[in-house]
């Protein structure tokens, strides 16, 4: 059994306070996305706006990954929708991201909505605990030493190809427990869009084994 929680504040929290500013804007936002979702239940979903200088964002993302939650039988959690509008054609596109668990794999799946078109599919680059070691004394340890040994690393291949990359980091224990977490690491440099995808966003989800 799995539980997730949020462990990075998403950039997307600025512009969902700045939205809800403006209650017709939420409204017309939420309405307008919620019409392309084909019935899906989004209670609980957090709504927020972004402009890009090519495209307009709203998405809505479950928040329920802001707390301790049931992974699910089903073995897949929805992370969240965006619906992005390209501001010189005013072609749209409305998306699902979904996290799928098989073993102690994971993936981040996105769709499209409209023609259930898979348009990712990707693995979290798994980081598992070494045979023998090392074990940690607790969290802050193991999640320190991935940050100063590999994070780097990896946040370089995301500037340099400028594509989001995905990790599974294992943290072992010394009580003999294991902890997951799931890191969705975008690019920072400033010739690199925005993420294809918004959810991107999310930072570091935390997986519980119980």
């Amino acid at each position: 059994m799995f539980f997730l929680h949020n462990r990075l504040a998403s950039s997307f929290c600025l512009a969902m306070a700045l939205l809800f500013l403006n209650p017709s804007s939420c409204k017309d936002a939420r309405d307008e996305i919620r019409r392309s979702l084909k019935g899906a239940d989004v209670t609980g979903y957090l709504l927020a706006m972004k402009e890009e200088d090519n495209r307009t964002i709203i998405t809505l993302t479950n928040g329920a990954i802001r707390a301790p939650i049931k992974f699910g039988s089903a073995n897949n959690l929805v992370l969240g929708y965006a619906r992005v509008q390209d501001k010189k054609t005013k072609a749209t596109k409305t998306m699902k991201a979904e996290l799928v668990k098989s073993d102690n794999t994971f993936r981040f799946h996105v769709r499209d909505i409209a023609t259930n078109e898979q348009l990712v599919n990707e693995i979290f680059v798994p980081r598992a605990c070494p045979s023998g070691g090392p074990i940690f004394n607790d969290l802050t340890e193991c999640t320190d030493d991935f940050n100063c040994k590999s994070l780097p690393q990896f946040q370089a291949e995301a500037n340099r190809t400028c594509k989001a990359q995905r990790v599974h980091l294992e943290c072992c224990l010394g009580d003999g427990t294991s902890v997951h977490f799931l890191y969705f690491i975008t690019p920072t440099e400033r010739r690199c869009q925005g993420p294809a995808f918004p959810l991107d966003e999310l930072g570091t989800l935390e997986v519980i084994r119980e």
